[in-house]
């Protein structure tokens, strides 16, 4: 039996999540359950700096979040990483032979911040130029460097996009 606890923010409490033969059992406060591994349907691996988070959705009984971090006040928190991965692993192995759907990568809404930032960054440097530029300057080569500017932020945002993996081989930049 496997056995994690992890606080994801100051203000919620405690989840334990215990990965038995058959099933994985959670409790939060006065609140518990059980979810069958056959029962699980999605689980997605999110990475934002040194924060990993692991979300477990079941068919009937919503979503589990779990994050590497044990907050203790606003400012402090104990880094689980060791056993957030063993639990990672061994949920994983548990799950090589069912039919849920496996996804890594960075969390959407910060690709969606970092997209709108290149945007306004793309859109205020063109505005710069052109505020610093003759007025007889042709100005067609904007279309140019505006093509390359959104063409490096596109990079930028699919290289980070979630991408379906298999339990078998999860990605290590996923994991502590």
């Amino acid at each position: 039996m496997e056995e994690y606890i992890c606080k994801n923010s100051v203000g919620q409490k405690p989840i334990t999540v215990r990965l038995l033969d058959f099933q994985l059992e959670w409790q939060c406060g006065e609140a518990s359950g059980s979810i069958s591994y056959a029962n699980i349907i999605f689980v997605q691996l999110t990475r934002m700096r040194s924060r990993f988070k692991i979300r477990i959705k079941s068919d009937y009984q919503g979503s589990i979040i779990l994050t590497n971090r044990f907050y203790l006040t606003s400012s402090e928190f104990e880094d689980r990483s060791r056993q957030y991965n063993t639990f990672v692993r061994v949920l994983h192995f548990h799950l090589k032979n069912s039919v849920a759907t496996f996804s890594a990568g960075t969390a959407r809404h910060e690709l969606i911040l970092v997209t709108s930032i290149m945007v306004v960054a793309t859109l205020s440097l063109q505005w710069l130029i052109i505020q610093l530029s003759a007025l007889a300057t042709p100005y067609y080569w904007f279309i140019g460097f505006n093509i390359i500017l959104f063409a490096v932020a596109a990079l930028l945002i699919f290289r980070k996009y979630p991408k379906p993996y298999l339990p078998e081989s999860i990605p290590m930049e996923c994991l502590p």
